[in-house]
C-alpha cells in the first residue's frame, strides 16, 4: 500500500521517465552516519558507513531524492554528491567536528513542467 506522501508525489508528478541515481560519499577521517531516501520515497539510515560509500537505484521523473552524512569524528571532511545518469545533480562539502553535508532535489521536475 502506498503511503500518503507517495500518493501525493505520484499525483503531482506522474512518472514519464526514470533515471539512475547514485549517492556518493567521500571523506576523512573515520566513519559516517548516513540518511538517504530511496525509491518510492522510503527513508533509510546506515550507521558507521565507510568513507567510500555508494548507493545506486532507479527513480522516476518527479521523484525527490535526499542524501545526508554526518561524521563521527573530530576534524572531519565530508563530500557528498548525487549523480543522475552519471552526471552531478547536487553536491555539498563540509568540514569540522562531527561535520554534516546534505544534498537533495526533485528529479527532472523543471523539465517535466516545461522549464
Amino acid at each position: 500500500m502506498l503511503r500518503p506522501l507517495q500518493l501525493l508525489n505520484n499525483f503531482l508528478h506522474p512518472a514519464n521517465g526514470e533515471g539512475k541515481v547514485t549517492y556518493v560519499l567521500s571523506g576523512s577521517p573515520g566513519d559516517f552516519n548516513i540518511t538517504y531516501s530511496g525509491n518510492n520515497a522510503e527513508t533509510f539510515q546506515e550507521p558507521h558507513a565507510v568513507k567510500t560509500w555508494k548507493k545506486t537505484f532507479t527513480v522516476s521523473d518527479g521523484g525527490f531524492v535526499y542524501f545526508s552524512a554526518q561524521s563521527n569524528t573530530l576534524h572531519a571532511k565530508i563530500h557528498v554528491k548525487i549523480l543522475l545518469d552519471g552526471k552531478v545533480f547536487r553536491k555539498a562539502d563540509a568540514k569540522g567536528d562531527y561535520a554534516v553535508a546534505t544534498v537533495s532535489g526533485c528529479i527532472n521536475c523543471n523539465k517535466k513542467n516545461g522549464q
